[in-house]
């Protein structure tokens, strides 16, 4: 059942991100991590959703989740970089 929930909730918040309600996204996100706090997608998806809220700081923090989660996937590293960007941190 749990996992029915993490995917449910995930999805929630996948459809309002797109609808850009962005804070409600990243609660059901939130909610769906503390059911299952080891995927890197869910991580990846909320730092996006913070940039859009330049939160650029907890972005970062998410985003540096994500690449811990998930070393080689490029999606995780690219957001990283986004938020690090928003910042001003070029050189990281």
């Amino acid at each position: 059942m749990l996992v029915y929930d993490f995917f449910f909730i995930k999805q929630e918040g996948v459809t309002l991100a797109e609808d850009e309600k962005f804070w409600q996204a990243i609660n059901r996100w939130d909610i769906a991590l503390s059911l299952s706090a080891e995927d890197a997608t869910v991580f990846e998806m909320k730092a996006q959703a913070l940039i859009n809220l330049h939160e650029w700081i907890v972005a970062i923090k998410a985003a540096e989740r994500c690449v811990e989660l998930k070393s080689n996937w490029w999606v995780g590293f690219q957001t990283l970089g986004r938020a690090q960007m928003g910042i001003g941190e070029v050189k990281l």
